[in-house]
């Protein structure tokens, strides 16, 4: 956490980002939206606009500044959550620690800890979710199985893709315990926190009644309400290709991927996948879905 956050600050943004539509678009918006507690476009990002809310009481630098703190110590919480995830995973802190370093250097995290943005966050909630996950197979414990609903839900407050951690705890509890997924009682009160977890959405409509400086589409009622957190003109952009687009898709994920990291880290790192799928079927099929 220290030398991953250190390496941010010295390298963070000093105040408010330049406008540039539409590389730094967001992130300029992101600031002014967090600084008058606003409401920002689909899916609204409640959960990230309430917390880094917080950061801009801090006595330091200017507000815009202290909005792009928020990234830089959630990125490095979330190096944090990665090196625990790979703990539990290769039980050899080296290992883990090479792992977290490793996602925590490269460009796609650290370029997003520099500014204002939604991404750091969404890494921690992530990978927090995959390490609780991660434990409960480890410990057999229900009360792991409901922590991660909990944050299933939160994660789902902050950005759309991370739905998909829902599909992939249910596949995990298949391969692992089977005899879960027949728990009535269990998978209610699993439910029942995945809709706790929601609950900053709840923000939106109220703090839209307030008449707020920068209320991007008004959210005071459910059809602009879903039209919010359901991604709006950007559901497309998540969701806008078949089986037939998938080879150029993870043609495209793959040079993100080694732009992202030095070839031999990727290297290693799909050495290590190939080796946790034939050890490990059940973490393998597990981090191998979501990937």
């Amino acid at each position: 956490f220290l030398l991953v956050f250190a390496l941010y600050l010295r390298t963070l943004s000093p105040t408010v980002l330049y406008l540039q539509d539409p590389k730094l678009l967001d992130a300029v918006m992101v600031q002014m939206q967090v600084a008058v507690l606003g409401i920002t476009h689909p899916t609204g990002y409640p959960t990230y606009l309430m917390l880094t809310h917080l950061f801009t009481y801090l006595p330091i630098g200017d507000v815009a500044y202290r909005v792009n703190l928020g990234s830089a110590f959630y990125a490095a919480l979330a190096v944090v959550a990665v090196y625990l995830a790979g703990l539990l995973l290769s039980k050899r802190v080296v290992a883990a620690a090479a792992g977290a370093l490793a996602f925590g250097l490269g460009a796609a995290l650290w370029s997003q800890a520099v500014i204002a943005e939604v991404y750091t966050l969404n890494a921690l909630l992530v990978a927090a979710t995959i390490g609780v996950l991660l434990l409960w197979r480890e410990r057999r414990r229900d009360r792991y199985l409901l922590l991660s609903a909990f944050l299933m839900g939160l994660c789902l407050t902050n950005h759309l893709t991370s739905g998909l951690l829902l599909p992939a705890g249910f596949l995990l509890v298949a391969l692992v315990d089977r005899s879960k997924l027949k728990d009535a009682g269990l998978l209610l009160k699993g439910a029942g926190l995945l809709l706790l977890g929601l609950t900053p959405y709840l923000y939106l409509p109220l703090r839209a009644a307030m008449d707020p400086p920068m209320d991007a589409n008004n959210p005071t009622n459910f059809e602009r309400f879903w039209y919010v957190v359901s991604g709006g003109n950007l559901t497309g952009s998540f969701f806008s290709f078949g089986p037939a687009e998938l080879p150029g898709r993870m043609l495209f994920y793959g040079e993100h991927l080694l732009q992202n990291l030095p070839f031999l880290v990727v290297m290693v790192a799909l050495t290590g996948a190939v080796v946790v799928l034939l050890r490990d079927r059940a973490a393998g099929i597990f981090l191998g879905f979501l990937f």
